[in-house]
């Protein structure tokens, strides 16, 4: 099952790095490009967006299995995140427009897609396309920091 998964995820990223408009080397990719990628260099270009979603996968499961999630849930969850990468000194952290583009993949999907985007006070929700993405990048985001602390796993979700 997780090869499956693997490979329904870099298809679907291989379609979200040509909406976000995803550089290599300067340049926006083109879709030969982007489809020519090998599966690392896919994992690589999407690094960020699949780490952000694999830690609001994995609060939201922490979170009594919360499955949808307000704006107001995804900046705390990403304010999380960031003093997190604080504490391990690690150079990536959140940027506004993240968020915004984490909203376009195909992996988050707003439940409320009557509801105005661009007004303050909307309630829209967002939740991952099924329970089961987000089983799965709850479960890369725990193996990835497993992975990072060795042995030992201690303080790491």
């Amino acid at each position: 099952m997780t090869r499956l998964y693997q490979l329904m995820i870099r298809k679907l990223w291989c379609k979200d790095a040509l909406r976000l408009k995803k550089k290599g080397e300067g340049q926006v990719l083109t879709e030969e490009e982007v489809n020519g990628l090998s599966p690392e260099d896919i994992d690589e270009l999407m690094t960020v967006e699949m780490h952000h979603l694999g830690f609001l996968a994995f609060k939201g499961l922490v979170n009594n299995h919360q499955i949808e999630f307000d704006h107001q849930t995804l900046l705390k969850t990403f304010d999380d995140l960031k003093d997190y990468r604080k504490r391990l000194r690690n150079g990536r952290f959140f940027s506004p427009q993240l968020l915004e583009m984490l909203k376009k993949t195909s992996f988050l999907h707003a439940a409320d897609a009557d509801l105005d985007r661009n007004k303050k006070n909307s309630q829209q929700t967002w939740s991952f396309l099924h329970l089961t993405f987000q089983e799965y990048f709850a479960a890369t985001w725990i193996a990835s920091k497993m992975t990072t602390a060795g042995d030992d796993g201690r303080n790491q979700a």
